[in-house]
């Protein structure tokens, strides 16, 4: 059971960075957009 815990919290480690790095990606691409909406 400790193993199956352990194997799980892992995967869900690497989900959570998954989704932060996509998180990431669409609000650098947002404030990027912005920025040139900005500018015009």
């Amino acid at each position: 059971m400790k193993n199956s815990v352990m194997i799980d919290s892992q995967s869900a480690g690497r989900e959570i960075q998954t989704v932060l790095s996509q998180i990431r990606f669409v609000l650098s691409f947002l404030g990027n957009s912005g920025y040139s909406i900005n500018c015009k």
